[in-house]
């Protein structure tokens, strides 16, 4: 009998635990989707900025593993280097592997890691997604620049992202 009841307050525990588990999930969700609305609202209401076509010259000679550092202050370098905004790079599935810095790395991972996924293209000017593969793993990276970042530059960006990868996992 007292197995019995103690096998009934096992299974209520962890129902309750799981109703906990599911509020905290979805206050997330409610807050990231929340932030998202936000940040549409105010990007519906400002005046649309033509993107500044990026020149076809080369890039400064910026050894973004110069230093050492860390991941992100190689990422620093990279944004510098390229004239970017941010660069954040994340899972398929929205987890923030490593970013450059900006308030919004972890609400672009989530958002803009299912819209590469999916194939779709995003909706803000400033935001160029790319992804590249590191040890059989795919990456999303999320740049947020106020130029058009052209075909030869995001070559760049893509090896020296493969190249920060490499030197710091």
């Amino acid at each position: 009998m007292i197995v019995l009841l103690a096998l009934v307050l096992v299974v209520i525990v962890l129902g309750i635990y799981q109703v906990y588990v599911l509020v905290r999930i979805q206050r997330q969700m409610t807050s990231l989707y929340s932030k998202l609305r936000e940040r549409s609202v105010k990007e519906k209401s400002a005046p649309a900025a033509a993107a500044i076509p990026v020149p076809e010259e080369m890039p400064p000679d910026i050894d973004v593993l110069a230093g050492g550092g860390g991941m992100g202050r190689a990422l620093q370098a990279l944004v510098r280097k390229y004239s970017l905004g941010s660069i954040t790079l994340a899972t398929t599935d929205g987890l923030v592997v490593a970013t450059s810095g900006g308030s919004d790395a972890e609400t672009d991972a989530a958002h803009y890691s299912s819209a590469l996924v999916r194939g779709v293209a995003p909706v803000e000017k400033e935001v160029t997604l790319f992804s590249v593969n590191y040890r059989g793993s795919p990456l999303v990276g999320i740049i947020r620049a106020q130029r058009e970042i052209s075909r030869s530059w995001m070559a760049g960006i893509k090896k020296d992202v493969v190249r920060i990868l490499e030197a710091e996992l």
